[in-house]
C-alpha cells in the first residue's frame, strides 16, 4: 500500500484558501429606498429652513403677534429630528435593525397622500425575501 494515498486526501492542500463565492447583487429596492430616504432629508430640511424664516420674518408676512414665531418653532421643531432620522436611514449599513428603521421611514411616507405614491410601491418590494436576505433577516 502506498501510504502517501492515504495522507494526500485527509490533509487539506498547503497553498490558497478555498475562493469565497461572489457576494449576490444589491436589490435595486436599496437604491430606491435610499433616493427616498435622501428626498425625505431634502423635504425635511426645507421645512426647518421655513421655520427658522417665519421666526424671523413672520411678522413681515402678515402674521399676527407670535403666530409666525410659533409656526417656526413647530417647523424647526418637527424638520430637524425628521431629516436627521432620514439621514440616519439613507446612510444606514445594511443590517437588521436598519431594515426595520427603513420599515418605519416607508411608514412614515405613507402618512402624506403626497409620498404615497411612492410610498406603497417601495413597501411591497421592501418587504420580498431579497431584500430581507440583504439585510442579514434570514
Amino acid at each position: 500500500m502506498d501510504p502517501q494515498r492515504f495522507t494526500s486526501a485527509a490533509v487539506p492542500s498547503q497553498g490558497t484558501p478555498p475562493p469565497v463565492p461572489p457576494a449576490p447583487p444589491v436589490p435595486r429596492v436599496v437604491t430606491w429606498y435610499r433616493v427616498y430616504a435622501a428626498a425625505f432629508v431634502v423635504l425635511y430640511s426645507l421645512v426647518a429652513v421655513m421655520g427658522v424664516a417665519l421666526m424671523i420674518w413672520g411678522e413681515d408676512i402678515d402674521m399676527r403677534d407670535g403666530e409666525g414665531l410659533a409656526t417656526g418653532a413647530i417647523c424647526v421643531a418637527l424638520g430637524v429630528p425628521f431629516a436627521i432620522a432620514s439621514l440616519v436611514g439613507a446612510l444606514a449599513p445594511p443590517r437588521k435593525w436598519s431594515w426595520i428603521y427603513g420599515l418605519c421611514l416607508i411608514a412614515l411616507g405613507m402618512t402624506s397622500a403626497c409620498c404615497m405614491p411612492a410610498s406603497v410601491p417601495l413597501l411591497i418590494f421592501w418587504l420580498k425575501d431579497e431584500t430581507k436576505a440583504h439585510f442579514e433577516m434570514k
